[in-house]
């Protein structure tokens, strides 16, 4: 049996206005139709994001569906890693998009440089999906050494996991922490430990909608220390 060329992981949680949206930017992807496994991981929310991650399923038999009680952000990507049987991975939030040519860009890119991990930029866009001019960051055509990855570890784009495609061995033992924020600062000097280049790709592929009531966008409280704790790790320890 053929495996598949990538495992795409959606942690799913009350983004029922925005899902389908996210499912199909996935579905459309135009590397090999049969070489794409997406993997939505239902995380227990009060919408109807449960019922239409089931129906996206019935439509699309590479679309494999973990329902799960909450267990948070982490806990999601956690279970859609044990499930993921692709070479490559890739992280995509339910309110967001990917770009049709993303995931084929990015593995010849990898193809190409021998990269373990390859990152491409966000375009930043509002709740309808129009992108904010200006707000790019579109990236530099680049392969990047390890010790040079530490060195930008400063830079919020190397810490997210979302604007990245992953060789699925960097995983292998290693999971995000369950019960914090942050957890891209916690994880991604982890990763990187077992870099040995990254390479990087001049275009922004990740849309990233800005919605208020997110994650990113929540009021600060003690969860809020969790990024002081996960910098502190990430520099000294």
């Amino acid at each position: 049996m053929e495996t598949y060329a990538f495992s795409v992981i959606m942690a799913v949680y009350n983004t029922e206005k925005f899902l389908e949206e996210a499912v199909e930017s996935l579905v459309h992807q135009t590397y090999g139709f049969d070489k794409i496994q997406l993997i939505l991981v239902d995380d227990g929310p009060p919408d109807s994001c449960p019922s239409l991650c089931d129906a996206a399923a019935a439509k699309d038999s590479r679309i494999r569906v973990i329902h799960q009680k909450n267990r948070g952000l982490s806990g999601a990507r956690n279970a859609g890693l044990d499930a993921a049987e692709g070479e490559w991975i890739a992280f995509v939030d339910s309110d967001d998009m990917l770009l049709p040519q993303a995931l084929e860009k990015a593995h010849s890119t990898a193809e190409k440089t021998g990269a373990d991990v390859v990152l491409y930029g966000f375009a930043f866009t509002d709740e309808n999906g129009k992108v904010y001019e200006g707000w790019d960051t579109t990236q530099y055509d680049e392969v990047i050494p390890q010790q040079e990855i530490y060195n930008r570890l400063v830079i919020g784009m190397y810490q997210s996991m979302c604007n990245k495609l992953f060789r699925r061995e960097l995983f292998d033992g290693l999971r995000l922490p369950e019960g914090k924020k942050f957890e891209d600062t916690y994880t991604a000097p982890r990763i990187y430990e077992r870099v040995q280049k990254m390479a990087s790709i001049p275009e922004s592929l990740y849309q990233y909608r800005q919605v208020p009531e997110s994650i990113m966008h929540s009021s600060y409280s003690v969860k809020t220390l969790d990024r002081v704790e996960a910098c502190y790790q990430m520099f000294l320890g």
